[in-house]
């Protein structure tokens, strides 16, 4: 009887091995300044840097609803790059504001980069997230603790004001 206890129906407190690899990983944008409402912007980086191995499964990037639609198109607007680095080996596609890189190799503190180039700032003032999720081969995905976001603010005020000192007069 404490047999099949024991082997048939483990306890359930004793995690199954991987169960918290789906929605591992970090993801940065490198910017740290807010981008000025509505501008165009030349490119801005992300990299997701692997926490468990992730190796055959994937990583989703959600492009918010507001923000230039995310593209493969050599040159165009939304054009999106891929860079893998040493001992990274993933693929991307695109449909509609997902970004999904497929992570054939991508091991436990490996990395890539994707160049999110020729975008418009939307012309609202915000914080806005760029829901990043992950899984393993055979996973489900799921976000990550820490989704990366971007600010957009109203552009800097000129410093240059006028000098306010009063002159006195003498009578």
């Amino acid at each position: 009887d404490n047999f099949l206890k024991n082997y048939w129906n483990p306890p359930a407190d004793k995690p199954i091995a991987g169960a918290n690899i789906d929605g591992s990983g970090e993801a940065k944008f490198t910017r740290t300044t807010s981008i000025p409402k509505g501008s165009k912007v030349s490119s801005v980086t992300f990299y997701y840097t692997a926490t468990e191995n992730i190796s055959g499964g994937q990583v989703t990037i959600e492009v918010p609803s507001n923000w230039t639609a995310p593209s493969t198109t050599p040159s165009g607007a939304g054009e999106v790059i891929l860079t893998n680095y040493s001992g990274c080996n993933t693929t991307m596609s695109i449909s509609s504001k997902t970004i999904t890189v497929n992570t054939t190799q991508l091991a436990k503190n490996k990395k890539f980069k994707l160049a999110y180039k020729k975008i418009v700032a939307p012309s609202d003032n915000g914080v806005y997230t760029f829901v990043v999720k992950s899984k393993a081969s055979g996973g489900k995905l799921t976000e990550i603790k820490q989704s990366p976001s971007l600010t957009v603010a109203d552009k800097a005020k000129s410093k240059s004001k006028k000098s306010s000192k009063s002159s006195k007069s003498k009578s």
